[in-house]
């Protein structure tokens, strides 16, 4: 059985679906992340429509400029209209 909701091909054969809940977003966690190939440019490009990234400064993650610098990866979060926490991120190694 398919989940119901709006599916959106995001290219390379990928997609994914979102769909309705009466949940309430709690913007504690990230709810999707999206690969990408620069992130310094995505995130500069997101600025300047007026995305706002998350800033962070805890035990093992800190954000400059709104950029997490990990081994594995770079990521930066923002928060969408309804407070969902979304992720865009740029894997240093590749993915497995």
């Amino acid at each position: 059985m398919l989940p119901s909701g709006i599916f959106y091909d995001c290219g390379e054969g990928t997609r994914f679906v979102l769909s309705q809940t009466a949940g309430k977003p709690s913007g504690a966690h990230t709810q999707m992340a999206f690969v990408v190939e620069d992130l310094e440019s995505e995130v500069e490009e997101l600025k300047s429509r007026g995305v706002v990234f998350e800033d962070y400064d805890l035990p093992g993650l800190k954000t400059v400029e709104g950029i997490v610098h990990r081994p594995a990866l770079k990521a930066a979060w923002f928060k969408d209209t309804d407070g969902n926490l979304l992720a865009i991120m740029q894997p240093i190694e590749p993915l497995h």
